[in-house]
């Protein structure tokens, strides 16, 4: 008998928070609270989820991200406000919609301020009314900062009196929302892992000085920012915007003739103007980088200045490339008609896969942007370096006028052209067309391209799309 009650006082006692248990679940798997169990909340004017319980948290493969809040006891369901506030005066709703449970995943853009407001609703059944207001709470995919810099500064300055204390991560260095700054001398970033950025709706302008350029020897990534680059000296090096260190990592030399830089380097965002040599140079070393990614930008040349130099140049040195090249969605255009290679390879590099044993393949991709006026007089790039059964050239959706033997290119690697605009005024020169059977002659109608408007009148460049998307509007 005596045993028989301590097992009976063992069940009652282990019953007791049975109700949470199935509450809790009930909330995280989207049961319906009213046939499962009752709260003991009831005539009740109810709160919503305390904010400082609002917790977000990325996917491992960062795709993704969850919001989460508390129980609210009583609550039939919550609804959810999700909104991107990169501008805060004009934000834009991700979903509104009401959630039986207590979190929700969404696909994660990348750099963006989110906002959320969560509200608890009431259940007729228990009479218990909705909270009155939203709990608000925000949360950005943008990685930390390290550090502001004051509008105003000289950049290479003021990194001279706060010197970089590396992390072992990436780390982020922010210029102020229409922040005016100058760069009058080298900014080298060396071996530290860098996000160089603005902001996204408000771009702070930097102009660069005779001596201005930034260096790398490592991963970087400039976004958001528009650059001045009239009043740079166009000798030597410092015509250029990004440079290579001339100084690599000599613990990197593999079989004692490349360096590979394993990370990318991102230009993103950026309006860059008065390029007058390389928008991006290795530095006359045997750098292979891993990946260049040009996306949403808009870069004015000014070659007639020095000819010499190609736009994107990893020629000196003789076996400087890049494994992954990737430019999209951005506008390249030529204040003269351009006279070198667009890209260039040493030619006995073929793209980067004599290095198999970090790269098994390597590849040049072109899609959506709008190119006028460059390599005009040259063909678009050196197809000699990129001609390699390992590398595969992908151009799709440009628009070409004014521009180099694109042509040539694919005669190089295994190549995929498709939907490509070309367009020369006096006889469509169709040696330059990339003879892939999809290509099309046609006029963009460009509004004022000598004023770096690219805005498109052809109704069939827009149906087709043609071309970097944001002339197409």
């Amino acid at each position: 008998m005596k045993s028989k009650m301590k097992i009976k006082m063992r069940v009652v006692r282990n019953l007791w928070y049975l109700p949470m248990v199935l509450f809790i679940a009930s909330c995280a798997k989207g049961f319906d609270n009213n046939e499962t169990f009752s709260s003991g909340v009831s005539n009740t004017q109810l709160l919503s989820p305390a904010e400082d319980g609002i917790t977000f948290s990325k996917s491992a493969d960062e795709k993704t991200f969850t919001v989460k809040w508390p129980v609210v006891l009583g609550a039939s369901a919550y609804q959810v406000l999700l909104q991107i506030v990169d501008d805060p005066e004009n934000p834009e709703t991700v979903l509104d919609k009401t959630v039986d449970g207590c979190s929700l995943e969404v696909e994660m853009k990348e750099d963006t301020k989110y906002q959320v407001a969560v509200k608890s609703l009431g259940n007729v059944e228990y009479n218990n009314a909705d909270a009155k207001e939203s709990s608000l709470a925000q949360w950005s995919s943008l990685i930390p900062t390290i550090a502001t810099i004051p509008s105003g500064s000289d950049i290479a300055e003021w990194f001279a009196a706060n010197p970089i204390q590396d992390t072992g991560a990436e780390m982020a260095y922010d210029l102020e929302a229409n922040g005016t700054y100058t760069l009058n001398s080298p900014l080298d970033f060396a071996g530290y892992w860098i996000t160089f950025r603005g902001d996204k709706i408000h771009h702070p302008k930097v102009t660069m000085g005779t001596n201005g350029l930034i260096k790398t020897r490592y991963g970087l990534k400039i976004k958001y920012i528009d650059f001045d680059c009239t009043g740079v000296d166009q000798a030597a090096q410092y015509g250029s915007f990004l440079t290579m260190s001339e100084t690599p990592d000599e613990s990197t030399l593999v079989d004692g003739k490349w360096y590979p830089m394993l990370m990318p380097i991102v230009i993103q965002s950026c309006n860059i103007k008065g390029i007058a040599r390389s928008l991006v140079y290795n530095g006359g070393k045997n750098y292979i980088i891993s990946g260049l990614y040009i996306k949403d930008c808009i870069v004015e040349l000014n070659t007639a200045q020095d000819s010499k130099k190609p736009v994107i140049s990893f020629a000196d040195g003789g076996r400087g490339c890049i494994n992954d090249l990737e430019i999209s969605n951005s506008t390249f255009y030529d204040l003269s008609k351009g006279g070198n290679f667009f890209i260039q390879y040493a030619n006995n590099a073929a793209g980067s896969t004599n290095l198999s044993s970090l790269f098994s393949s390597s590849s040049v991709k072109l899609l959506n942007n709008t190119f006028y006026n460059v390599a005009y007089s040259k063909n678009f790039a050196n197809y000699s370096g990129m001609k390699n059964s390992k590398v595969t050239i992908t151009v799709m959706n440009n628009i070409f006028q004014h521009c180099g033997t694109v042509q040539k290119l694919f005669n190089s690697g295994n190549k995929q052209f498709s939907n490509n605009a070309y367009y020369e005024e006096v006889d469509g020169d169709v040696n330059k067309q990339s003879t892939d059977g999809s290509e099309f002659q046609e006029d963009p109608g460009f509004t004022n391209p000598t004023s770096g408007n690219f805005a498109v009148s052809s109704s069939t460049i827009i149906a087709k799309k043609v071309g970097d998307p944001r002339w197409l509007q």
